[in-house]
């Protein structure tokens, strides 16, 4: 055990001297004073924790940046066959199980109402989260150049009404930067649920690798502004927040709220001719 803290705690003290430098800028939420101070607490905690342990509170060091793009990623290093099983998508009726492997099948559908004994509003609280966008969690922001040369050159959909956007909370990044250039440049009506992350945020990751346990840590190098002030999410003009049914039986709640906003301008259009 003893070996294993020593290890760890180098690679806090790697974490904490190195990712300040490269970062555009590491504390532009928590003063270094408080950085230092978390740092501090971890290290003095390691000998009792064990290694599964370790990794969430590497985890909740780096998320207290307050930047979407700087996190410890999991895929490899000592946890990197522990990760849950499952995969959960918010509803308007709770967090359900969406997807596991044939021995979890029974989960499917299921809906979380408690992490670790704390209830899930609770973790709710504290979690720093048609041209589909809704699963993109962005890369490069250029990718997309090529669509939209295409769209400038096709007037009629810069109509309202013609461009949709679909986006939700894993539209992240480079896709949030995208639905945002479609709306403003073609006048895309965005449908679905607020992104992932904020229009005023940094971004532009590079990566950084810890020498002992290899995590993995990516950190932002820019500073994007999309939005003149710090709204926490791009929101949509056409809500469609999606509930288990419609995961159930097939259902496309973007879809949907589409067909809908169209028949309403088309009742509103035979209203109109109708007073003329």
């Amino acid at each position: 055990m003893a070996a294993a803290s020593e290890r760890w705690r180098a690679d806090l003290q790697q974490l904490a001297s190195e990712l300040p430098r490269p970062h555009k800028e590491l504390f532009f939420r928590q003063p270094r004073a408080e950085w230092e101070a978390r740092v501090a607490d971890l290290d003095a905690a390691l000998d009792g924790l064990e290694d599964h342990e370790i990794v969430v509170e590497f985890m909740r060091l780096v998320a207290s940046v307050g930047d979407g793009h700087t996190a410890i990623r999991l895929g490899q290093g000592p946890v990197a066959h522990k990760v849950f099983p499952v995969e959960f998508h918010p509803f308007t009726d709770g967090l359900h199980v969406v997807r596991a492997p044939r021995e979890l099948a029974w989960a499917l559908g299921a809906r979380v109402t408690a992490v670790g004994g704390v209830p899930i509003d609770e973790v709710w609280s504290c979690v720093a989260e048609i041209i589909d966008l809704r699963w993109n969690g962005g890369g490069n922001s250029l990718v997309i150049q090529p669509l939209l040369r295409l769209l400038g050159r096709q007037r009629e959909l810069r109509e309202k009404g013609v461009l949709f956007v679909a986006i939700g909370e894993d539209t992240f990044s480079s896709a949030m930067m995208n639905a945002v250039e479609l709306r403003r440049g073609f006048g895309a009506l965005l449908v679905g649920t607020p992104t992932g992350g904020k229009p005023r945020s940094y971004g532009e990751i590079k990566f950084l690798r810890l020498a002992q346990s290899g995590l993995e840590v990516s950190y932002s190098t820019r500073f994007f502004e999309l939005a003149p002030d710090d709204s926490p999410s791009v929101l949509p003009d056409l809500a469609a927040p999606a509930a288990l049914a419609h995961w159930r039986e097939g259902r496309d709640p973007v879809l949907e709220a589409i067909a809908a906003w169209r028949a309403q301008r088309a009742a509103e259009g035979d209203a109109d001719s109708g007073r003329r």
